[in-house]
């Protein structure tokens, strides 16, 4: 995943990709987004996102 704070996937799209075994319908990229932040090591990703923390 290198650098980046979160990996994203179309579940649908890979699921088609594996029906049809074309690997070539998926396709990888970066796009950098304003404003993400690490989530904190001891934090569980539920509370942290409803700011329950």
């Amino acid at each position: 995943m290198g650098d980046g704070a979160a990996e994203v996937r179309d579940l649908r799209l890979h699921r088609r990709a594996a029906r049809w075994d074309a690997s070539d319908l998926l396709d990888v990229g970066q796009v950098e987004v304003a404003g993400l932040r690490p989530v904190p090591a001891d934090a569980r990703l539920d509370a942290y996102l409803g700011q329950w923390r």
